[in-house]
């Protein structure tokens, strides 16, 4: 027998009864569950993430290729910086259009792009986000990396961020 309790988005719990043994009563599993849950819930404080959230900890070389990247995507124009859990995305006018963050293997990141590219070894995956954009996930790991090419990419990601992918 398989009892779902719990409340809460992605915190339901499933607790699985054997036949062999005594059932637990469904009502005091639930209460039980319920009381972990809203525990759980009390003890995760909201948290507010910085960019130096992400920078502290990371290898010296791959904060200075991180700064690298965030130069490419200001020196395209006004750009509202936002932290995230997961990583810093970079905003344009009407939509978010990059994001990256150091990692021990270097830079990973993200561009939002209105065609798919070819291959090339810094683009990690492509997936369609909607039917005008497709998200590319990424990964330099050195400055050389930051070419002409790449540069061009980011442009692009910023008129995506203009709103380019809604004319």
């Amino acid at each position: 027998m398989t009892i779902r309790t719990g409340e809460g988005k992605g915190l339901a719990r499933v607790i699985v009864a054997s036949d062999r043994r005594a059932r637990p009563d469904p009502g005091r599993v639930a209460e039980r569950a319920r009381r972990r849950t809203i525990v759980r819930m009390a003890d995760d404080a909201p948290r507010t993430w910085t960019v130096d959230d992400h920078l502290r900890d990371a290898d010296p070389a791959h904060v200075e290729l991180w700064h690298r990247v965030v130069a490419l995507v200001e020196a395209c124009g006004p750009v509202t910086v936002l932290a995230h859990q997961t990583t810093v995305t970079f905003a344009g006018e009407r939509r978010g259009f990059a994001g990256a963050r150091p990692t021990r293997h270097g830079v990973d990141g993200f561009l939002d792009l209105q065609r798919p590219l070819g291959p090339d070894r810094r683009i990690r995956r492509v997936s369609p986000y909607t039917k005008r954009l497709f998200v590319h996930q990424f990964r330099v790991t050195s400055a050389d990396d930051l070419d002409d090419a790449f540069e061009g990419w980011v442009r692009e990601a910023y008129a995506v961020g203009a709103g380019a992918h809604l004319r």
